[in-house]
C-alpha cells in the first residue's frame, strides 16, 4: 500500500506503527447546577494527527521524502492515505475532464474525505476530489489539470489532506536514515 506520493510520483509507504490520535473540538457551556451543553466548534471539528515512521531506508529515498516535505513547508496541503483507508481500482485517466475512471463501482467510498492518491499511472500523485464534479462509484473528477490521458490498470486510495510542519532524522549508520514525522489533517481543497 502507498501512503504519500511526491509531487514527481515517487511512493512512500509508512512503517506498521503509524498512529493515530484524534480529538472532538466541541464548545461547553456550564451551568451553576451542574448542566451542561454541548456543541460542534465549526463544521469540521474532527482534529487528527498521524504519526507516521520510516526506519532504516536508503538515504536516497529518505532525501526525496525530506525535499518534498521541505518544498509544501507545512502550509500547502497534500494527500496522507492511512494505512487501514480502502482503495480502488481505476481503468482510465481522461485529462480534458480531469477524470479517474473505474469499472463496477470500485471506487465506492474512496472520495469521502475529499482526497485521492493515484499510483501505477503516468500521473501518479495525491489529488483534491472536486466535490462540485458529478463523483461516482466508478467516476471520480478532480482539481488539478495535471492528469495525462492513460489506460491501463491503475490503484486509487482513499486519502486524507494533510500539512507536516515538523519531522526528525535519524542517521543510525551511513547511507541508511530512519524518519518520523507528523502529519495533521487539514480541511481545504
Amino acid at each position: 500500500m502507498t501512503n504519500i506520493v511526491d509531487d514527481s510520483g515517487n511512493a512512500f509507504r509508512v512503517d506498521k506503527s503509524a498512529t493515530e490520535q484524534s480529538k472532538l473540538r466541541i464548545r461547553k457551556f456550564s451551568f451553576g447546577d451542574g448542566y451542561e451543553q454541548r456543541i460542534q466548534d465549526g463544521i469540521n471539528n474532527l482534529e487528527q494527527e498521524f504519526s507516521v515512521s520510516f526506519v532504516n531506508r536508503p538515504e536516497a529515498e529518505m532525501n526525496n521524502l525530506i525535499d518534498f516535505l521541505e518544498t509544501k513547508g507545512g502550509v500547502t496541503t497534500f494527500a496522507y492515505s492511512p494505512p487501514n483507508y480502502p482503495s480502488g481500482t481505476a481503468n482510465e485517466i481522461t485529462s480534458s475532464t480531469n477524470r479517474i475512471t473505474g469499472g463496477g463501482g470500485t471506487l465506492s467510498g474512496i472520495i469521502d474525505d475529499g482526497w485521492v492518491l493515484l499510483t501505477g499511472s503516468n500521473s501518479d500523485g495525491g489529488y483534491s476530489v472536486d466535490s462540485t464534479g458529478t463523483n461516482t462509484s466508478s467516476a471520480i473528477q478532480i482539481y488539478q489539470p495535471t492528469l495525462g490521458d492513460d489506460t491501463g490498470s491503475f490503484t486509487v486510495y482513499k486519502a486524507l489532506g494533510v500539512v507536516c510542519e515538523n519531522w526528525t532524522i535519524n542517521i543510525p549508520q551511513v547511507g541508511i536514515v530512519t524518519l518520523q514525522a507528523k502529519l495533521k489533517r487539514v480541511y481545504e481543497p
